[in-house]
């Protein structure tokens, strides 16, 4: 397994549960702190502890990133 890929599988399946329990709605800083806590506590003092503001920038650079390459897909076919 890649290193801080478990990492990241934490903050997809805590952001998701916490985008869903909000009716897909923007979440809160409560949200965000709370998945920064999680996430910390998954790495298992492997990693340095994460912030709500780490956790918020990681999901936005991956819908970034899946964006960009779902429109560079949608062009090629």
């Amino acid at each position: 397994m890649e290193r801080g890929e478990g990492a990241v599988s934490t903050l997809l399946e805590a952001y998701e549960a916490k985008w869903v329990i909000r009716n897909r709605a923007k979440l809160k800083g409560h949200d965000w702190e709370d998945m920064a806590k999680l996430v910390s506590s998954r790495c298992n003092g492997t990693k340095s502890h994460k912030t709500q503001t780490q956790c918020k920038n990681k999901i936005e650079s991956m819908k970034k990133r899946y964006r960009s390459e779902s429109a560079i897909a949608d062009s090629s076919s």
